[in-house]
């Protein structure tokens, strides 16, 4: 039988490693990767794929809290193909991409 204290370690490793799994899995920007893939012209979100080819603009739009690293994330399938992006966010979020407008 294994000491309490190796027991009691484990379980802090394993919290650690619990905690740092599902911030992981709700981070907005990581959560945006998982639901999109892009290629060439193309761009899939969940199950629905766009001809971006089809658009003359592609605007990028969000508000709230985690718009701000969604719309960085969308930047990284087509920035060069968005047209305007407008991301209304929280005071402290700091942009990345000097492209996207973040008003407070």
């Amino acid at each position: 039988m294994k000491p309490a204290s190796d027991i009691i370690k484990k379980m802090g490793s394993d919290a650690i490693r619990i905690f740092h799994d599902a911030a992981q899995a709700v981070e907005p920007r990581a959560a945006v990767k998982r639901v999109c893939n892009a290629a060439e012209n193309r761009i899939l979100i969940g199950r629905k794929s766009y001809d971006l080819s089809r658009f003359k603009n592609i605007f990028v739009i969000g508000a709230g809290k985690a718009s701000a690293p969604m719309a960085e994330a969308l930047e990284d399938f087509h920035g060069n193909k968005i047209a305007t992006r407008i991301v209304v966010g929280n005071d402290g979020y700091t942009v990345m991409d000097l492209q996207i407008v973040l008003v407070i």
